[in-house]
């Protein structure tokens, strides 16, 4: 129901939706948002001052701190709003936890560059999120507003006691809060994550279009381009007879060993105890079996043979650079395409599922071509433009 009457809602308030519900599997993935230096001045928010009831904000340099970034530090702003580093780090909250459980002062950089590549890999989807969530609030009339976060509410409450609360095995809220603090984060960080997650996702339902028929024409022509993508190479399944020059003493007599094995299977002797009298190859103990193999990965010494030799007929013995070689190939399976009626259904799959995307990163590039956004990664790279590669050289 809540999901019904935002969706309701945001239809009726963004222009140009179709009101079709399409589902997206990941609506705030995209491509990296455009950055917009400002000044070399990054925002921390101080501990929370209790007796205020808010946190106060001052501003630090970048090149200032050279520890670890603290959660409470400014990640990004968009359009003026605060994204916090604690809030984009929770993704990536565990691997970080490891490599500070042992941290040293030392270890500082090393720390602070693992936290900016967490940054940079998950703070582009914070970044559409906002946008999304601004583009929703700015569209809406205070009233609808109000109804939203009514309906919100009642979601959150429901996730919280029957999803978060189930899987920490807790009774109260309290419990979960001090669960949360553990972690890094609070419950209201965690409201308001869940609040504009929601909010961005029916935005984006809301705007989505259901994707246009895949014509059969164009089927046809994704799987004559994409031909390479369903054709399986050869393989087969052989057997190999290794005589290596160090096990026999030399060259000379690693031949003459390989001699003496080519005349045994000659002589009618199977294949399997031939390798178990002879091979030191890493399967002689059970006659030399490899399992299914791609022709084309295997050593070129190797591969002209095998793929040329008729079944279950032995090789003549091939010299390498180590050893002596008798192979024999014991099943084959040629090259194979699968045909087009096969794959058609997966290929529909693969247009439809691009049409999505294109769709989706035009939607969010509008968004970001009338944003202003700066990022702390900004502010690293305005304080060390070399990167990391040449500062650390000597």
């Amino acid at each position: 129901m809540v999901r019904l009457l935002l969706v309701t809602m945001l239809a009726a308030a963004l222009p140009g939706c179709t009101g079709h519900n399409v589902k997206v599997d990941h609506p705030v993935v995209g491509p990296p948002p455009p950055r917009i230096r400002n000044e070399t001045a990054v925002a921390y928010n101080d501990p929370i001052d209790e007796s205020a009831g808010r946190a106060t904000v001052k501003q630090v340099s970048a090149t200032d701190e050279l520890g670890p970034i603290p959660m409470t530090a400014v990640a990004a702003r968009v359009n003026g709003q605060p994204i916090l580093v604690g809030t984009v780090l929770s993704q990536a909250r565990s691997k970080l936890k490891q490599i500070e459980a042992h941290l040293t002062p030392q270890q500082y950089p090393q720390y602070r560059q693992a936290q900016l590549d967490a940054i940079g890999e998950f703070l582009p989807s914070h970044i559409e999120q906002t946008l999304m969530v601004q583009s929703v609030k700015s569209k809406l009339k205070d009233e609808q507003l109000k109804s939203v976060n009514e309906q919100l509410e009642k979601g959150f409450d429901k996730y919280l006691h029957e999803q978060v609360m189930t899987k920490m095995n807790v009774q109260s809220t309290t419990e979960v809060e001090a669960i949360l603090q553990q972690q890094g984060l609070t419950l209201q960080v965690m409201h308001d994550m869940w609040v504009d997650r929601a909010l961005a996702t029916e935005y984006m339902r809301a705007k989505m279009e259901a994707p246009a028929p895949v014509t059969a024409p164009e089927l046809r022509a994704a799987y004559h381009e994409h031909t390479a993508d369903f054709t399986e190479p050869a393989r087969i399944k052989w057997q190999q007879i290794q005589i290596s020059f160090a096990k026999y003493n030399g060259q000379a007599n690693a031949q003459a060993a390989a001699q003496e094995a080519l005349a045994a299977l000659g002589r009618g002797a199977s294949f399997d105890a031939v390798a178990k009298q002879y091979s030191d190859g890493a399967d002689a103990a059970n006659g030399g079996h490899w399992d299914w193999t791609e022709v084309e990965s295997l050593t070129e010494e190797l591969r002209v043979p095998l793929s040329d030799l008729p079944e279950l007929t032995p090789s003549e013995v091939i010299p390498t650079s180590r050893n002596f070689q008798i192979v024999q190939v014991e099943e084959r399976v040629p090259v194979r395409t699968k045909p087009f009626e096969d794959v058609q259904d997966e290929l529909k799959q693969q247009i439809q599922e691009k049409r999505q995307r294109d769709k989706f990163k035009r939607i969010i590039d509008e968004l970001k071509a009338t944003a202003v956004i700066e990022t702390i990664l900004d502010e690293e790279t305005a304080a060390d433009p070399a990167g990391p590669a040449e500062s650390e050289a000597p």
